[in-house]
């Protein structure tokens, strides 16, 4: 019995090992790919980009001519209606072609062997579009005799003004299991009945958004962030945008904030507050389009001027900025207080 476990045991770490593969590119199953991808919804005016990208593995499981088809097409239309080419479908012109290529490993043992997977990409960019009738869109993608298509749900949004200001507080990893774990400490329960309450426990209405990454179970700051400012999953370490395979981290298709959605619309008044660093990713995430979070210059950067390395909406700036981190944004010398001698954010 012993022995028949312990083959059992290692069959299961053999199949183990065997299952642990690594994605070519998470949001895009397929060798051609549209993102945003398939299942995504939008907000009615909701500005964002498009990124194409056509796969052309020289080697690995997927191996290819190792050619990309740069005749590549794309459509798009509301369900039902016949397809148009995109760029005239939003009244811009055609993007240039972009080519690249990059790595990666299918699985650990190609890890350990440093066997890596060569791909090259075609690839193109609609910056700055939006889709202003509420419904359902497809957008296919034509490539190498076969498509991709992407079902896009467009969804209206209140002309009506029903509050006058919105207050957002987030309580940075702060699951249902921690809540949890605040009211068994905070609060007495006799034979199974809480004697008091939280003040969360007595608000009218509750939700929840599952907001871990588009392309795993993993939730982090970033994408968590994305999915509360944009309505948009991400991948991990991702600000506002989708992570294509191409090696700058600012060139990935973008997807409009909420924030930035209230000021172009409504020229409304933001104020950011954090007690984390400010160029953390759950405030960072407000205004920064990077697939890397850890570029802080950048996104302290895009409080102050928005984004100004692609054509995107206008943005001057939140009313009030308050974080940690003064080193990031002024010089170390600047952030000494005369009263202590210490650093401005560690009084």
């Amino acid at each position: 019995m012993i022995f028949t476990r312990s083959l059992s045991g290692i069959a299961c770490l053999l199949g183990a090992a065997f299952a642990q593969t690594y994605q070519r590119l998470g949001s895009c199953p397929t060798l051609g790919c549209i993102l945003p991808p398939d299942q995504q919804d939008f907000l009615a005016g909701q500005l964002f980009d498009i990124r194409l990208e056509v796969h052309a593995p020289k080697n690995g499981s997927e191996a290819t001519s190792g050619i990309p088809d740069s005749d590549f097409t794309f459509s798009i239309s509301k369900v039902g209606a016949p397809g148009q080419p995109a760029a005239g479908f939003f009244g811009i012109a055609e993007p240039k072609l972009e080519t690249w290529n990059f790595t990666y490993f299918e699985d650990l043992f190609a890890e350990d062997a440093k066997a890596p997977v060569v791909v090259n990409v075609a690839s193109k960019a609609y910056r700055r579009v939006a889709l202003y009738e509420p419904g359902e869109y497809e957008a296919v993608l034509h490539y190498n005799g076969t498509t991709t298509t992407a079902c896009w749900l467009v969804r209206d949004i209140a002309e009506v003004r029903k509050t006058k200001n919105v207050l957002l507080f987030i309580g940075d990893g702060m699951t249902t299991n921690m809540i949890t774990a605040a009211r068994l400490i905070g609060h007495k329960s006799i034979n199974g009945r809480y004697q008091s309450t939280m003040a969360l426990d007595k608000f009218p209405v509750l939700g929840h958004q599952m907001t871990h990454s588009l392309d795993s179970f993993i939730t982090d700051s970033a994408n968590s962030a994305t999915a509360l400012y944009t309505g948009h999953k991400s991948s991990v370490n991702a600000l506002g945008v989708y992570a294509d395979s191409s090696k700058d981290p600012f060139d990935d298709p973008k997807v409009e904030t909420i924030a930035e959605i209230f000021y172009r619309l409504w020229k409304g008044h933001v104020g950011i507050v954090s007690t984390a660093f400010i160029a953390d990713a759950t405030p960072g995430a407000l205004t920064a389009h990077t697939r890397d979070r850890d570029e802080y210059g950048a996104v302290v950067d895009s409080f102050i001027h928005g984004i100004v390395n692609y054509t995107w909406t206008q943005w001057k700036g939140p009313d009030v900025l308050f974080g940690g981190k003064c080193e990031l944004e002024f010089l170390r010398s600047d952030c000494i207080s005369q009263s202590t001698g210490r650093l401005v954010d560690d009084d």
